[in-house]
């Protein structure tokens, strides 16, 4: 009996546990209920992330940002490969193939070089009956560039008292005036270099600058301002001729000459270097027009 006592008392100090003992087992129960909601959590987001994918979606875009922010050689590649993506596609062609196109295209407009020649060289040939004109144009002559400098020179030479051209100091002003204004002018040395000024031109501006000034003049007893104005004309045209003496360059330009008419040679030559047509193929060309004119 005493021997069933001790063995009850032994068991019953086995089952007792120290308090490290039941604190390690109750860390074991703690951490094994931990590890088994995890499990069971784990299914059951699966389950609802399976669901809904857009969202997880939107967290794996969001955490891919977030890693090639964090790795800028991901981003830089990533650029690259982008701009290598938007980068036009070139097609290489055959060298063969593009010397064919430009031949093509030179002899298609050689044709139309050549149907307008052919075109042009009737007109002339034919000028459909029309009379010459008995009554030619006349036209003031252009005043060239090298003609301009020199008229500055005579009147430069004039208002240094260079010229034997005696005026007054109203004269004198108005030529000083002219010479500055107009004769230095970029406007005028522009139109001078496109051919848009003649002596005519020249003359009729000191005209109307000088009637303006007259009418600002006193009034004389016996003088009429007509014949100022006339008078300082006639001063005008010594200065432009650089004396008193005649000068057959200058009546020139002051009269109007005769438009110059051209032969029908001379405009055969004019289009055909215009055109880029040879002597050859202008014969040709001529040839056959004949003949077909004949068979019409």
């Amino acid at each position: 009996m005493q021997e069933d006592d001790e063995i009850s008392m032994s068991s019953m100090s086995l089952n007792t546990h120290s308090p490290q003992q039941q604190s390690q087992s109750k860390f074991l129960k703690h951490s094994t209920m931990e590890r088994y909601g995890r499990e069971t959590h784990g299914s059951s987001s699966y389950s609802v992330n399976s669901t809904n994918s857009a969202p997880n979606a939107e967290s794996t875009e969001s955490h891919q940002e977030k890693h090639q922010s964090r790795n800028p050689s991901l981003v830089s590649q990533s650029q690259d490969l982008g701009t290598v993506i938007n980068q036009p596609v070139v097609i290489l062609r055959d060298p063969a193939a593009l010397e064919q196109e430009k031949l093509e295209r030179e002899e298609q407009e050689r044709r139309k070089a050549l149907q307008l020649y052919v075109f042009v060289m009737r007109c002339i040939a034919y000028p459909f009956y029309s009379k010459p004109p008995t009554d030619l144009i006349r036209r003031y002559l252009k005043i060239t560039k090298q003609q301009l400098n020199t008229f500055k020179e005579r009147f430069q030479a004039f208002l240094s008292g260079e010229l034997d051209v005696v005026g007054d100091e109203a004269f004198t002003n108005a030529i000083q005036s002219y010479y500055e204004g107009f004769l230095h002018s970029d406007r005028v040395a522009s139109m001078v270099r496109g051919g848009g000024c003649s002596m005519h031109d020249f003359r009729e501006v000191f005209r109307l600058n000088s009637e303006h000034r007259v009418q600002f003049l006193p009034e004389i007893e016996g003088l009429n301002k007509a014949n100022v104005v006339s008078a300082w004309m006639v001063k005008f045209d010594q200065i432009c001729r650089g004396g008193a003496g005649p000068s057959t360059v200058l009546q020139k330009l002051q009269v109007p000459q005769p438009e110059l008419v051209m032969t029908k040679e001379q405009l055969y030559e004019l289009f055909q270097a215009t055109l880029g047509v040879k002597k050859y193929e202008h014969q040709i060309l001529y040839n056959a027009l004949q003949v077909s004119y004949l068979f019409i």
